[in-house]
């Protein structure tokens, strides 16, 4: 059996970057710092940062871009993606982990998130202490 599902919590290492495709599709990036906290065996407690690259592609990822910034709290649910590449300079083979996310949902309040760049449409502002707002991959046609 092959299962590859991965939700993530964290914050936002650096603000959204959007560029589009050929075909006009969005692609989202940004870095999301998960971290983990708990007790040594010295009683001494012990924090690591694990840093994750995130892609969320077309208006899911317009749509998390609007309303996210650096420093912003983010969920997100996904697949591991394996990227790999030669180096230019050398030509040693490299790869790296990284995250394609098809869902997101706001976390935190009103206040500690970004104001949109320009009036969204959904959701309504006046719900967004309580509201979820989740964008699910089934309803796109994106290749992934």
């Amino acid at each position: 059996m092959n299962y590859n599902h991965l939700t993530l919590g964290g914050n936002l290492t650096r603000n959204c970057e959007v560029r589009y495709t050929a075909g006009g599709k969005a692609v989202c990036k940004f870095g999301l710092a998960v971290n983990e906290r708990w007790k040594g065996a010295d009683g001494q407690d012990r924090e690591s940062v694990l840093f994750v690259d995130v892609t969320i592609f077309d208006k899911r990822g317009e749509a998390f871009a609007k309303f996210h910034k650096k420093g912003d709290q983010a969920f997100v649910v996904g697949k591991l993606q394996l990227e790999q590449w030669e180096d230019r300079d050398s030509g040693a083979k490299r790869s790296k982990l990284s995250m394609i996310a098809h869902e997101w949902q706001f976390v935190g309040s009103k206040k500690d998130r970004a104001e949109p760049t320009a009036a969204p449409s959904e959701p309504d502002e006046s719900k967004w202490p309580t509201q979820t707002a989740s964008i699910n991959a089934e309803t796109d046609d994106t290749p992934f």
